[in-house]
C-alpha cells in the first residue's frame, strides 16, 4: 500500500519536475499580471493560477521531449508579449485585453496604427507597471543563459540545476495533488464563467446575460483568457455580420414621401463636447458653429449621448434599426443606408477613415464591418470614394469628382477623421492657432499642454470643415445632421494612478470619464429654402433639441426626415414625431443608464 502511494506521488510530482523553471517562471508572470491588473479576487486568482498550469504542465508531459522544449518556447513568447500588452492597457487605457481593444486593433489600418503607437507608447507608459514584466523577462532569459552558458562550478549554476531529492518526490507529489484539487475546487465557479463566456454564447445578447448571471468575484484573470473572450466576441460579430448580409433581400419600404430632398449625414470623430465653444468652451474652437447658432440655422441639442466609445459599435447601432430593449440581435435588422437606397434616394458614402480598397478587406471583415464588406456596400451606397486624405477637406474634392450634385433626391454621409488621435496630424499648420503657453494649467507638463492645444486646433479645423461641406448645400432644400461618433478624453479630469488623461479609457469609472468620452456635440442645420418650405420641421426640431436623445437612434430621426415608412421604423424613438419618448433609458455601453447632472451651456 505504501509503495501504491508513494508511486502515486511520484506520478504527480513528474509534470513539475519535467517543468520546473517552466512552472516557476510562468507562475511569477501569472502572479504579477493579477497582482497588477485584476481588480478583484487577487488571492483567489493565485490558487486558480497554480491549477491551471500544473494542468498545463501535465499536459506538457505528455509531450516527446524534442516537441515539448519548442512548445515552452512559443508559450514563453506568447504569455510574456500578452502580458506586457496586457498591463499596458491597464495602465494606459483603463482596461486590459478586451473585445473593445480587438475590435478596434482589428478595424484599425496602418496609418491609425502608427499614429496610435505614437500617441501612446510614451516613456511616462514604459516607466510603469509594465516594467515589472520586463524585468521578469529580463531575469528568465539571465537564468536561462547561466544556465546554458555558465561556469558548470560555479555555485549559481549549480543552483540553477538543482533537483528534487528523489525521497522528497513522493511527498511533494501528494502535496502538489491535494493543493491541485483543492485549487480546482475553489475556481469551480470561475471556470464556469469562463466556459460560458470563452466556449459556450453563441450571441453577443446571451454573451451579456451570463455576464450578469455570475457572482461578482469571477473574472478572466489572466491575459490569456481575456485574449480568448475577446476573440470569441469578435467571432460572434463576424457570425452576426454574415445573419446581416443573409437578410440583406429582405429590407421592405412601404412608402417615401422624401420629405426632406436632400440630407446631408456628416460624422464626427472623437469629438469632446467641453471642447467646443459652441457648448461654453472658453476658448473659440466653433467660430462658424456658434454664429449658426446665434443666427438661428441651426438647431443644437444639449443633451445628447453616443451609446459607445468605440467607432464600430457606434456605426453599428446608428446605422442598424435595432432598438435597445429588442429581443432580436442588432444584425437582424436592415441598416437605415439600405432603406433610404431602396426608397429611391442617391446614397453616397465619403469617407476618411473605411475607403473600400482589396488591400483592407482581410481586416474589415474579419472585424464585422458593416461599411466595407463587399455585398452589404453595394447594398447601401450609390457610390463611394477611393482615397484617404491627410486632411478631411480632401473630401470636398471627392464629392465633386463624385458628380451627384444633379441628383433630385441625396443622401450624402460624409465620415470624417475628426479628431481622431494623433491630434497635431488632423490639421494643417494654417489653424495651428492654440498654443501651449495658451492653457494656465501648473497641473500638466509642457507636453501635456501641447497636446491640448492639438486638440483645441483639430477642433477648430473641424468647424472650418463642416462650415465648407455646408456651404456645398446652402442653395439646396438641404438638411444637414452632424454627429461625432464619441467623445474623447483631453485632460478635463484629475490623472489616476498616474494615467494619462487623454484618448479614452476602456474603464469607465467616473461621472467626469463619462461626461467627456459619451457627451458629444450635435447639431441640425436648415437652409433658408428648406426652412421656407419645411416650418413644421424647423419649429420641432427647435422645441425638442434640449430633450435627452442618444445616437443609436439617430437612424429613426434620419427616416422620419426622409419620410420613408416602413415596418421598423419607431416613432417614440424619433424626436420629429409627437409620440418621441424623450423618458426611455439611455443605456452606455449597454450597462450604465445616463442621466445629465450638467446642464449644456449652448451659444444661442
Amino acid at each position: 500500500m505504501l509503495h501504491f502511494l508513494k508511486r502515486i506521488g511520484v506520478w504527480a510530482y513528474q509534470p513539475v519536475k519535467e517543468n520546473q523553471w517552466f512552472f516557476f517562471w510562468m507562475y511569477l508572470l501569472g502572479v504579477a499580471c493579477i497582482l497588477t491588473v485584476n481588480q478583484f479576487g487577487k488571492h483567489r486568482a493565485v490558487f486558480e493560477l497554480f491549477i491551471d498550469l500544473y494542468l498545463l504542465c501535465v499536459v506538457l508531459t505528455l509531450l516527446p521531449k524534442t516537441i515539448r522544449k519548442w512548445v515552452r518556447g512559443v508559450l514563453y513568447v506568447v504569455f510574456y508579449t500578452l502580458a506586457v500588452v496586457d498591463v499596458f492597457c491597464q495602465y494606459r487605457l483603463g482596461a486590459p485585453i478586451g473585445p473593445a481593444l480587438v475590435q478596434n486593433i482589428l478595424l484599425t489600418n496602418a496609418r491609425e496604427a502608427s499614429e496610435a503607437l505614437g500617441a501612446y507608447v510614451t516613456w511616462r507608459s514604459i516607466c510603469s507597471p509594465v516594467l515589472v514584466i520586463i524585468a521578469l523577462l529580463l531575469l528568465h532569459i539571465a537564468s536561462a543563459l547561466w544556465r546554458t552558458f555558465g561556469s558548470s562550478s560555479s555555485r549559481c549554476h549549480r543552483a540553477l540545476h538543482w533537483q528534487l531529492p528523489p525521497q522528497c518526490q513522493p511527498a511533494v507529489g501528494w502535496a502538489c495533488l491535494v493543493m491541485a484539487v483543492l485549487c480546482l475546487l475553489s475556481s469551480l465557479t470561475n471556470k464556469r464563467f469562463l466556459y460560458y463566456n470563452i466556449i459556450k454564447s453563441e450571441t453577443n445578447l446571451e454573451m451579456q446575460y451570463n455576464l450578469q448571471l455570475v457572482p461578482s468575484t469571477t473574472e478572466f484573470y489572466l491575459p490569456v483568457y481575456r485574449l480568448l473572450h475577446a476573440l470569441h466576441a469578435v467571432h460572434i460579430s463576424q457570425k452576426e455580420l454574415q445573419t446581416l448580409i443573409e437578410r440583406t433581400n429582405q429590407v421592405q419600404v412601404d412608402s417615401c414621401s422624401f420629405r426632406s430632398p436632400k440630407i446631408v449625414f456628416i460624422i464626427g470623430e472623437s469629438y469632446n463636447r467641453h471642447h467646443s465653444a459652441l457648448y461654453g468652451y472658453d476658448k473659440p474652437t466653433t467660430p462658424w458653429q456658434s454664429s449658426m447658432a446665434a443666427d438661428s440655422a441651426m438647431a443644437v441639442f444639449t443633451d445628447v449621448v453616443a451609446p459607445f466609445h468605440q467607432t464600430s459599435e457606434v456605426l453599428k447601432l446608428a446605422f442598424s434599426l435595432y432598438g435597445y430593449g429588442e429581443k432580436r440581435s442588432w444584425a437582424d435588422y436592415p441598416l437605415f443606408t439600405q432603406l433610404f437606397l431602396k426608397a429611391g434616394y442617391h446614397v453616397s458614402f465619403i469617407t476618411n477613415q473605411l475607403v473600400n480598397v482589396p488591400t483592407q478587406d482581410v481586416w474589415d471583415f474579419s472585424s464585422g464591418n458593416i461599411i466595407n464588406e463587399p455585398e452589404l456596400s453595394r447594398s447601401q451606397f450609390s457610390e463611394r470614394n477611393t482615397a484617404l486624405h491627410t486632411y478631411d477637406e480632401g473630401l470636398l474634392a471627392d464629392y465633386d469628382s463624385l458628380g451627384v450634385k444633379n441628383h433630385e433626391h441625396q443622401l450624402v454621409i460624409f465620415h470624417l477623421l475628426g479628431q481622431h488621435v494623433a491630434y497635431a496630424d488632423r490639421y494643417p499648420q494654417t489653424y495651428n492657432r492654440f498654443k501651449a503657453s495658451d492653457y494656465d494649467r501648473p497641473d500638466l507638463s509642457d507636453d501635456d499642454r501641447q497636446v491640448l492645444a492639438d486638440y483645441d486646433n483639430a477642433t477648430l479645423y473641424n468647424d472650418e470643415v463642416v462650415r465648407r461641406i455646408v456651404a456645398l448645400f446652402q442653395d439646396d432644400e438641404a438638411v444637414v445632421i452632424y454627429m461625432p461618433d464619441h467623445g474623447e478624453l483631453c485632460f478635463d479630469i484629475e490623472n489616476e494612478e498616474g494615467r494619462e488623461a487623454f484618448g479614452r479609457s476602456f474603464d469607465v469609472k467616473t461621472e467626469s470619464e463619462i461626461r467627456q468620452q459619451f457627451e458629444i456635440p450635435f447639431w441640425i442645420w436648415m437652409s433658408d429654402r428648406y426652412r421656407q418650405r419645411h416650418t413644421d420641421v424647423y419649429e420641432r426640431l427647435r422645441a425638442v433639441r434640449d430633450l435627452p436623445f442618444m445616437t443609436d437612434d439617430i437612424d429613426q430621426l434620419l427616416l422620419g426626415l426622409a419620410g420613408i415608412s416602413c415596418p421598423d421604423y419607431r416613432p417614440k424613438d424619433d424626436p420629429l414625431n409627437t409620440l418621441y419618448d424623450a423618458s426611455q433609458p439611455r443605456m452606455l455601453m449597454g450597462e450604465i443608464n445616463y442621466v445629465r447632472s450638467i446642464p449644456a451651456n449652448v451659444a444661442r
